[in-house]
């Protein structure tokens, strides 16, 4: 709660002017905390009033009880309530506490408290002697007024305690007691949480980091001293330009969200900053500030320090893999030229064989048509021998070689045509017409040049 907590050896101060409670939280909290809260504080007497209304935070009105919610910046919410202590200190804490007890509100949801407590008149020495018991070791941290003096007790880093002086209160900036001073001390605990967040990220990112560089290191030490056979160099090269890739990604990873980290701390300094130096309430040039400034300052070096550094990683990767590419090139040129080489000797060899081919061809060929143009003259000699020893020999060995050619030639079309080469089908037509017209010339001159033939009563032949 606040340093009520703690009971004290002196007497309670008495006739207390007053004490406004802030509770921050998430947006989506508030309105549970509130509907808890609102019946038990209703039956209390307390009552509910708007942001802006300033009724119940002025000393003159006597702390009267009642209690609002608004909006603070960075995106949390106060709910807040104020009431007189007619008591001591520790009245009022466990006046608080039962409050809270009868509502059944879960503290975990709350982001964290302030305490503002108003002295009497005459009575502040007495709340600073009875503080400084209660407090112990935390030292007060005393915030400058246009107008008086404000002490700011951390209690924690959720937690704080303002005590003032009735004099201080009494004067009409009443806004900054109902909202100036929570908004305040919202953007310090915001500012808090994001920091924690982010030394908590920085942590984890530098240990991440430091082992990133150690692989990076041993990835390019063992490209340098690397000898061994060809295939297993080419696949512990494919497993480090994988391994560079995925840690690559963490790099690039790791320096966004540090830089996002760094941009909302900064925008969050910044908003606390115009806060402390344009409340009209507040000294704009006093030490505290400076030395808020200068811990938040702090903090972003060290982020930019980091994200720095991540930057020069991520260049490190790029030239990392960048060197293991060029190491699959160089083996994949080599490779390539290996290749080249084989294909190269493959294709003389084809060579080769095509001229032996050729070779047989041709003599397969030939031999085909010596033994068609043997077998052809034969079997006309057999067949019309007597016609065969009429025509001419040279007439003989013309035709019989024109046959032998064209019935060679054409079986050889006709093979390309059966194997799909039907651009040759034109050919392979003029020639079997051209060997049909020499067979046809055959029998023809063989009829012609044969015996006669005895018909009654017609004498045909010679």
């Amino acid at each position: 709660m606040f340093f009520l907590a703690r009971s004290g050896k002196k007497k309670a101060v008495e006739d207390m002017a007053g004490i406004i409670q802030y509770y921050f939280m998430l947006g989506d909290d508030i309105s549970d905390f509130g509907e808890r809260m609102a019946s038990p504080l209703e039956a209390a007497g307390f009552k509910v009033i708007s942001g802006g209304n300033d009724n119940g935070l002025h000393p003159s009105s006597s702390f009267s009880p009642v209690y609002w919610q608004f909006a603070a910046l960075g995106g949390s919410h106060v709910w807040a309530l104020t009431f007189s202590s007619e008591g001591g200190l520790k009245e009022a804490q466990q006046y608080l506490q039962a409050l809270e007890e009868q509502a059944g509100v879960d503290l975990d949801m709350i982001l964290g408290q302030a305490t503002v407590v108003v002295a009497a008149e005459h009575n502040w020495d007495e709340l600073l002697i009875q503080a400084a018991a209660l407090m112990g070791r935390v030292a007060p941290e005393e915030v400058a007024l246009r107008n008086g003096r404000l002490l700011r007790y951390a209690l924690s880093p959720t937690q704080a305690c303002y005590l003032s002086p009735s004099e201080v209160c009494q004067t009409n900036d009443t806004f900054f007691w109902r909202q100036g001073l929570a908004q305040i001390e919202a953007q310090q605990l915001n500012a808090g949480i994001v920091g924690r967040l982010l030394r908590d990220q920085l942590t984890q990112v530098k240990r991440e980091s430091t082992t990133l560089e150690r692989e990076l290191s041993l990835i390019l030490h063992a490209n340098l001293v690397s000898a061994q056979g060809a295939q297993k160099e080419a696949d512990e090269l494919d497993t480090q330009l994988n391994t560079l890739i995925s840690s690559y990604g963490k790099i690039v990873g790791s320096r966004h969200l540090v830089a996002q980290g760094r941009v909302r701390l900064l925008t969050l300094v910044n908003q606390l900053n115009r806060q402390l130096r344009q409340d009209s309430v507040l000294d704009p040039v006093q030490p505290l500030f400076d030395r808020w400034m200068e811990g938040y300052q702090e903090s972003l070096d060290e982020l930019s320090q980091v994200e720095s550094g991540l930057e020069h990683a991520q260049r490190d990767y790029l030239a990392g893999i960048e060197v293991v590419r060029s190491r699959i090139d160089m083996m994949n040129n080599r490779s390539n030229l290996a290749t080249q080489a084989q294909i190269r000797a493959l294709m003389e060899q084809n060579t080769e064989m095509q001229k032996q081919s050729l070779v047989f061809q041709y003599a397969a060929g030939l031999i085909e048509f010596i033994v068609l143009a043997y077998y052809s003259h034969s079997l006309w000699k057999n067949l019309a021998h007597d016609s065969y020893l009429l025509i001419p020999s040279s007439i003989q060995f013309a035709i019989v070689l024109l046959f032998s050619g064209c019935a060679v030639y054409c079986t050889h079309l006709l093979a390309e045509y059966m194997q799909g080469e039907h651009e040759v089908r034109g050919k392979m037509i003029a020639a079997l017409i051209v060997m049909a017209a020499l067979l046809l010339i055959i029998i023809i001159g063989t009829i012609i040049t044969g015996p006669a033939v005895a018909i009654p009563g017609v004498m045909v032949g010679h």
